[in-house]
Formats: C-alpha cells, sequence, structure tokens
C-alpha cells in the first residue's frame, strides 16, 4: 500500500467513525520512536531562548547606560561594538547545529540590534556627526555589506531580513543626503514618493523571490510593500483644499490594479490590502466631497452599503479565484 492508497484509507475510516484521532496519534508516535510532548517542550525552549535573549539585551544596555559617563572612547566602542561582533560570531557558530539553529537565531536578532550602535558609537568617537545623513548613509552601508555577505554565505532567511531592513534605511538616509534640498518637493511630499518607490520596489522584490528558496519571505514583502506603496499614494492624495487631483484620480485605478493582480498572483494579500484601501478611499472622498450635499447621516449609509458590498466581493474574489493556501 502506497502512502495515497493509506491516506485514503484514514480518510475513509475517519468518516465513518471507526477511527479515532487518538489511534493515529497512538500509531505515529509508535512508529515513529517520537515522544508525546516534544514539540511542546520544543516551543518553551524557544519561549525561554527570546526570554533569555531580552534579558541579557536589557542587562547589557542597562550596563552601558549606567557607566556610559565613566567609559573612555576605546572602552565605549569595547562595550558596544564588541558584543554586537560577539553576538554574530556566536549566532553563528550555533546556527550550524540544527538542534541549536533557533538558538543561533536569538543571537543574531540581538548582533542586529547592537552592530548599528556599536558601529555608531565608534564614527561618533572618530569625531563624525551622526546627525548628518551622508554619515548614516555611510554606517548603513556597512551594516548593508555585513548582512548581504553573511545572506551569500550562509543563506539564512534572517539575514535576508536583516540586509532587506538595513538597505532600506540606507536608500532613505541617500536620498535625504542626495536630494534632500533639490527635490521641489515638501519634506512630507518628498518622504512620501520615497515610501512609494519603496513600497513598489518590495512588490517587485517579493514576486522576484517567488519561485526561490526564499519564497516563504514573500508574502511578507508583499504586505509591506502593498502597505507602503497604497499608503503613500493615498497620502499624496491630499485633502481638501489641497488635494492633489491626479492621485486622487489615480489611487482607484492602483486599488483595483492590486485586486485584479490578487487573481493572475494568487494572493490573498494583494486582494486584502486592495480591498482595505478601497474601503478607506471611498470613506476619504465621501467625507471630502458628499457630506455637505448630502449630509453626513445619509453618506454614513451609503457608505456603509458600499463597504459591505467591497466585502462581500472580497469574499466572493478569495473564494473562487484564490485557493485557501495561498500567499
Amino acid at each position: 500500500m502506497n502512502k495515497e492508497e493509506l491516506l485514503h484509507s484514514v480518510r475513509s475510516l475517519a468518516g465513518e467513525h471507526r477511527l479515532s484521532k487518538q489511534e493515529l496519534l497512538d500509531a505515529y508516535y509508535a512508529g515513529s520512536g517520537e515522544k508525546r510532548g516534544t514539540k511542546h517542550g520544543f516551543q518553551l525552549a524557544k519561549i525561554l531562548y527570546y526570554l533569555g535573549g531580552i534579558i541579557v539585551f536589557l542587562g547589557l544596555v542597562i550596563l552601558i547606560v549606567q557607566n556610559w559617563r565613566d567609559f573612555n572612547d576605546v572602552t565605549r566602542i569595547v562595550v558596544t561594538l564588541g558584543p554586537a561582533i560577539a553576538a554574530y560570531i556566536v549566532g553563528v557558530l550555533f546556527s550550524r547545529d540544527e538542534q541549536f539553529s533557533f538558538l543561533g537565531k536569538v543571537f543574531h536578532v540581538m548582533g542586529a540590534l547592537l552592530m548599528p550602535v556599536g558601529v555608531g558609537v565608534s564614527f561618533d568617537v572618530g569625531g563624525y556627526n551622526l546627525g548628518s545623513s551622508g554619515v548614516a548613509s555611510v554606517i548603513l552601508l556597512l551594516l548593508s555589506l555585513v548582512y548581504l555577505a553573511s545572506l551569500f554565505t550562509f543563506r539564512k532567511t534572517l539575514f535576508l531580513i536583516f540586509a532587506t531592513f538595513f538597505t532600506s534605511a540606507l536608500y532613505f538616509s541617500t536620498t535625504s543626503f542626495l536630494l534632500g534640498s533639490y527635490t521641489g518637493f515638501s519634506s512630507t511630499h518628498f518622504f512620501q514618493y520615497r515610501v512609494l518607490v519603496l513600497g513598489f520596489s518590495y512588490l517587485l522584490f517579493g514576486y522576484g523571490l517567488l519561485s526561490g528558496a526564499y519564497k516563504a519571505f514573500t508574502p511578507w514583502l508583499y504586505g509591506v510593500g502593498a502597505l507602503a506603496f497604497l499608503g503613500a499614494a493615498l497620502a499624496l492624495g491630499g485633502f481638501r483644499p489641497s488635494q492633489n487631483v491626479f492621485w486622487e484620480l489615480a489611487f482607484p485605478f492602483l486599488v483595483f490594479g492590486f485586486i485584479l493582480l490578487s487573481i493572475y498572483l494568487r494572493s490573498k494579500v494583494f486582494l486584502w490590502f486592495g480591498s482595505f484601501y478601497l474601503m478607506g478611499y471611498i470613506l476619504k472622498i465621501t467625507s471630502e466631497y458628499f457630506t455637505d450635499s448630502l449630509g453626513w447621516p445619509l453618506a454614513l449609509v451609503l457608505v456603509g452599503f458600499v463597504l459591505m458590498g467591497v466585502g462581500y466581493c472580497t469574499f466572493y474574489v478569495s473564494r473562487k479565484y484564490i485557493s485557501p493556501s495561498a500567499a
């Protein structure tokens, strides 16, 4: 009997109530030799790893803050950059053993939190102005290179997350340094356009990872990208009397584009974010243009029916065109 025949037999027996869940579990544990409660014990170990890492991190922070004025320049570098490098190395060593790989992740997170502080203190001791976007760009470039090199060397998803974060921060600092006073936009609009571009790049990046070893990261990139892209586009529309007509007219096309892409990509993330922002857009337009003519109570009634329609359409599209297990 092959695997498919066995599973079919299990489904048939379960449907006829001739096989209980407990009997199936007993057979599994008897055959695999796995001890009951192992998974729960491992989950408890994960929680303890996290708690231990948080306590160690807080202890280091408190120790440094309490004695900061007593430290000389060299000591300040050692107590900030030193633990970061040590945590990174320990994380690499633990990650080599599958049994302790999760503990390695905890140390890598600690290293990623401490590394910017250590590098920043080193630059500060060297006499550089940390408030300068140029200096911040250099620091973030170094951090990005460290974690990109780690990603290509060790092929760990956690390094992909760190590299994405630091390169995104590098994008903001570099654009501020190069274009901050030459854009012709207000600082608010400049920030919104940068978020728009970053969100779009996340969407492309997520799509590029869809068929690779890091495809589990795709839904997160889709989610953050959709949140940033549509959020920035909605914000660029502004509000009366200083609204931007172009973005107000373009936004519904962007939203429906996301909903159509959700069918093509079979992605619930695109569908839900598209629907969510469509609801937000309807509320925004109603409050801007129709409350004076229809009256606020009647406008709320109409918006309520429209939102119910959007909710039903979202459910229908999700059930008909997107599989339940889709990202």
